[in-house]
Formats: C-alpha cells, sequence, structure tokens
C-alpha cells in the first residue's frame, strides 16, 4: 500500500515542486541561465544513491527474514522485494 501511495504521489509532487518553483523564481536575484544550472544541480538525482537505497532496503527485508523465519519463500523474496522498493522510492 506505501508503494503504491509512492507511485502515484511521485508525478503530483512533482509538478508541485516545479509550480513552487516558478513561483518563487522572480524572488531570485541571478540570471535566468545561473538559475537554470542551479535547479538542474539541485534537483539531480544520483543513481548510485539510490541502488544503495534499494539494496539497504532489500537486505534489511532480508534480515528481518532471518530473524522472524517466515515458512514460505514466497513471503521471504515479497518482504525483500517490498523493503528494497520502500527504501528505494
Amino acid at each position: 500500500m506505501i508503494i503504491g501511495y509512492l507511485l502515484l504521489s511521485q508525478a503530483r509532487l512533482k509538478r508541485l515542486r516545479n509550480n513552487a518553483v516558478g513561483a518563487l523564481r522572480p524572488l531570485v536575484r541571478i540570471d535566468d541561465d545561473c538559475f537554470d544550472r542551479m535547479i538542474r544541480k539541485a534537483s539531480m538525482f544520483n543513481r548510485r544513491q539510490e541502488w544503495l537505497a534499494i539494496a539497504t532496503g532489500a537486505t534489511v527485508g532480508w534480515l528481518l527474514n532471518l530473524a522472524w523465519g517466515y515458512p514460505s519463500a514466497w513471503i521471504n523474496l515479497y518482504i525483500v522485494i517490498s523493503n528494497g522498493l520502500m527504501y528505494g522510492l
């Protein structure tokens, strides 16, 4: 449920962020090129950090499986994947 919420809300949050940046643009006293570079630099996603977050979540899910000892391999797989996605998103 949390993963679905995160996936569904990303587009709306991106639109709200762009509207906020556009509304605050007149307050910044730099030229348009510098402003655009600053926005691109601030909003860049680091793929390595994203994969690290997913791997951390999967590891946490795997460790929880070891501690709780679920009997089904499918439940183990679900927990590892869902934790990886929740941490990564």
